[in-house]
């Protein structure tokens, strides 16, 4: 098994397995041991012991292990074995819309949903009788050895976009990862320079190894899991990693130089050769009757207590282990668990939920579109999974011969079908046909493939012996027996023939560039509409400088000319002025002579 707890046999033909002893394993680095076996349950878990049990006192070293048949359905049915009628219930794993599969020992689970975007998306209607919502649920639940403790996430179609198995496989991810411990690393130091572009550190968390490599002054994550840990040099000039959530409590931990060559002198260029490791819970709300979070730090049992004022109590207090308590809102937040991950090994009991840690032997991870389970410690996983849909019923038809498919609804509900298919269909132009009378009045023919011999279409012929099928014609003439025989095959590279002349007309539709490119046809016309824009661009470009050549040119006759409306205002306004002035000098002299007069 991936945890090197089992030794797992299998036959294929369902033949006994015997054990004959007695064996004795010999683990690196332990203890010699005696063998034990058992049978097995249909989910994996142990029934019975038997190599390793004791009858009288003695030990049995001996075993023959016979198979078992399982009959499975998604309905319910009754099996009669001769000695009984027995009844089953159903198996909502059988043909479902999610699929968990197991490696021989268990201790790794994989989930797959069956996610059709089409049946289950979003679909508008311009009357509204048949539009649709998304309506579509999905769920998994991990449970543990102890039942108040399981990471479990129910999520709705709506809330996943695009609604594809991929996206909803990240957000049922980061869902059960958003109730485990955060996982997060902070650099002791602050480089004086950042590390040049192209050099790396390497760094071990969740049983994955990760690069962080420095490209253009940024920091770039690989390895492991695409997109779950993010790195940077925050304003202060030190190395941050978060990890997010993780089901066994890990943290980060700088890889050795046994395992990438001079990883240490890298980290010393990082500034995260002392570097610490930081595990923050989940929130938690104050009070006086918290849990006790039990951890293992260096090999030493530690007793965490939060009051209901928010103040840890360790016991026994761990050197280098530092907790702290950063409060979120009035009377909530989360506890904090600080420590050198390079000389320090923090464990959380599992299972364990207590002050925001609730945390189990399980490695949760997206693997080539799947969901995987693993067990830490090589113990039998347990997955529960479930998938609703819109569609009732989902038929899956693969190998399917290259005709129409009729498909008939019958029975109660809104006999609403909905179709996808995934592989495009082929032509049969060039294929060679078998024609088969299947009618002894010569009325019906069945038409095949030569080569595979599978059955392509049935045809009914009409009183004068005509029938179409794809892009062929068929006339039967004269009588011909019950399964007479006739082969059609293309005639190809034959003197004399056209395929000259259709390969130059097919010029004109053929895609000459590339997918979409169009043929020539559409090239041509291209190009004139190309030649037409342009043309049409150069009278507008024409026009516009024939009206900047006549504003330019009126603006400089303002210049240089006479404006007679102009110069007759000031003419105007010249004249008021010389009347205003005369009337002045009239009332001026008419004073002088009043005054003359007076003397």
């Amino acid at each position: 098994s991936s945890g090197t707890s089992f030794i797992v046999t299998a036959n294929a033909v369902g033949a006994d397995a015997t054990v004959i002893g007695p064996m004795r394993l010999h683990p690196n680095g332990g203890a010699e041991a005696d063998l034990g076996a058992a049978v097995s349950n249909v989910d994996g878990s142990p029934a019975a012991l038997v190599i390793g049990g004791t009858v009288g006192g003695s030990r049995i070293n001996t075993a023959r292990y016979s198979g078992i048949v399982t009959i499975s359905s998604s309905d319910d049915f009754t099996f009669d074995a001769g000695g009984g009628l027995m009844s089953a219930a159903k198996d909502n794993l059988q043909n479902a819309l999610v699929t968990i599969t197991g490696n021989a020992s268990d201790d790794s689970k994989r989930i797959v949903f069956n996610v059709n975007k089409d049946v289950d998306g979003s679909d508008a209607d311009l009357d509204g009788l048949a539009a649709v919502a998304v309506s579509a649920v999905y769920s998994l639940s991990l449970p543990t050895s102890d039942e108040a403790i399981s990471f479990s996430t129910n999520i709705k179609g709506s809330a996943v976009t695009p609604l594809t198995a991929a996206s909803l496989n990240e957000k049922m991810i980061a869902e059960v990862r958003a109730q485990a411990p955060i996982a997060s690393f902070s650099g002791n130091s602050n480089p004086a320079n950042l590390p040049i572009d192209g050099s790396s550190v390497a760094m071990k968390y969740a049983g994955d190894l990760y690069y962080l490599t420095m490209n253009d002054g940024e920091v770039v994550v690989s390895g492991g899991e695409p997109g779950r840990v993010t790195a940077y040099f925050d304003a202060a000039g030190l190395l941050q990693i978060f990890g997010g959530g993780t089901l066994a409590g890990e943290s980060f931990v700088l890889a050795g130089d046994d395992i990438v060559s001079d990883n240490s002198n890298m980290a010393l260029n990082f500034g995260i050769a002392a570097g610490k490791t930081r595990l923050t819970g989940q929130e938690i709300t104050l009070s006086g009757s918290l849990p006790t979070l039990n951890i293992d730090f260096n090999g030493i049992s530690v007793a965490v207590d939060v009051a209901a004022d928010g103040t840890i109590t360790q016991t026994p207090a761990a050197a280098g282990l530092t907790l702290s308590f950063q409060t979120t809102t009035t009377g909530k937040g989360r506890l904090v668990a600080e420590f050198e991950s390079a000389a320090n090994v923090l464990a959380f009991e599992k299972p364990g939920d207590a002050l925001g840690f609730k945390s189990a032997d399980l490695r949760i991870k997206n693997v080539d579109g799947a969901i995987q389970i693993n067990s830490i410690s090589g113990d039998l996983v347990t997955v529960d999974a479930t998938a609703t849909s819109l569609a009732k019923k989902t038929v899956k038809i693969s190998n399917m011969a290259y005709e129409d498919l009729i498909v008939l609804v019958s029975g109660n509900g809104a006999r609403s079908v909905g179709a996808v298919y995934d592989e495009q269909v082929r032509s049969n132009a060039n294929e060679p046909l078998t024609i088969r009378v299947t009618d002894v009045n010569s009325s019906q023919i069945e038409i095949l493939d030569s080569v595979s011999g599978h059955s392509i279409a049935t045809r009914q012929l009409d009183p004068n012996g005509f029938t179409n099928f794809a892009n062929y014609e068929f006339e039967l003439r004269g009588d011909a027996g019950l399964n007479d025989q006739f082969t059609l095959a293309a005639s190809v590279n034959v003197a004399g023939d056209n395929q000259n002349l259709n390969s130059i007309l097919e010029l004109r539709t053929l895609d000459a560039d590339g997918a979409g490119s169009g043929g020539f046809q559409k090239v041509f016309n291209t190009i004139v509409a190309g030649v037409g824009a342009s043309v049409q661009s150069g009278g507008i470009s024409l026009q516009a400088a024939e009206a900047n050549r006549d504003a330019a040119a009126e603006a400089e006759t303002q210049f240089s000319g006479v404006n007679l409306d102009a110069e007759a205002a000031a003419l105007m306004e010249f004249q008021q002025a010389y009347q205003a002035s005369a009337r002045i000098l009239s009332t001026a002299r008419e004073l002088f002579q009043a005054l003359i007069d007076v003397v």
